[in-house]
């Protein structure tokens, strides 16, 4: 009965460490697949002007702007608004947008409301 109970629980024990590591493999696998699916995302959309996208990153930032230049591990992002270059590891990217109509007016709407409204107050105070 003892000796029932203690290969019982020896062979329980051995099932679930040989589940785990698989799950871990199977993680690091799923993520091997995200990366490359990033990759060739920003591959596809080439480089040079219209090549304008708008980069999630799993840190929660999102980046808009147009691809420079692309190598195997990282890409280069010119941003729209201030124009600084910013080296992404495709490793970090959560998700890429291509249609970026919506943003990019979004953003030239708010700088124009911005200038507009310096301007207003501007004028007000030299009265």
């Amino acid at each position: 009965m003892v000796r029932g109970f203690v290969s019982l629980v020896v062979t329980a024990a051995l099932f679930q460490a040989s589940i785990i590591p698989a799950s871990a493999s199977q993680q690091d696998q799923k993520r091997v697949r995200e990366v490359e699916k990033v990759r060739q995302k920003i591959i596809e959309r080439g480089v040079g002007p219209r090549a304008s996208v708008e980069v999630q990153l799993r840190n929660g930032t999102r980046l808009v702007g147009v691809i420079y230049e692309t190598n195997e591990e990282e890409f280069t992002l010119i941003e729209v608004p201030n124009h600084r270059p910013a080296r992404i590891a495709y490793s970090e990217v959560k998700k890429v947008r291509y249609n970026l109509k919506a943003a990019l007016n979004r953003k030239i709407y708010l700088t124009a409301f911005s200038v507009m409204a310096g301007f207003i107050v501007f004028g007000k105070l030299v009265r």
